[in-house]
């Protein structure tokens, strides 16, 4: 993580935001929230259930090539889905 970006701040605005989101996909009958994209000119933020109780939050890269880190995050969240479900 750049070591400007706190990561208490970090993990409370995901909070914040996977809380919004997940208030609109039921409110809006999309069924189970799985993932949040923001696109910034500097970068993405993505965050991806990680089972029932945890997200993995990812700053990624402005240059990063999502269709690899969308495969890598997928096989990590089912390692903690494992670990934390169990």
């Amino acid at each position: 993580m750049d070591s400007e970006i706190s990561e208490t701040l970090t993990s409370a605005m995901a909070a914040a935001i996977q809380s919004v989101a997940e208030r609109a996909a039921e409110e809006l009958k999309r069924g189970r929230l799985k993932r949040v994209m923001l696109d910034g000119d500097n970068g993405n933020l993505l965050m991806t259930a990680a089972g029932q109780h945890a997200i993995l939050v990812s700053l990624i890269a402005q240059n990063a090539s999502l269709g690899v880190l969308f495969m890598l995050i997928d096989s990590y969240v089912k390692k903690i889905s494992k670990i934390l479900d169990a």
